[in-house]
């Protein structure tokens, strides 16, 4: 695909690859990530933390 005689593959390329990680993110239940790592919109996600002794 050309735009104005300047390539824009790497641009398609890199579009492709960031939906591909959001669908694959959606898939296994994580969503968007909002402040720690952890707090997501679809809420928290992995271990609990262990309680201290």
């Amino acid at each position: 695909m050309q735009l104005s005689d300047v390539s824009v593959d790497w641009i398609m390329m890199l579009a492709a690859c960031w939906g591909f990680h959001v669908a694959i993110d959606r898939a296994l239940g994580f969503g968007l990530k909002l402040g720690p790592f952890t707090h997501t919109h679809l809420g928290i996600i992995g271990k609990a933390p262990r309680p201290a002794h």
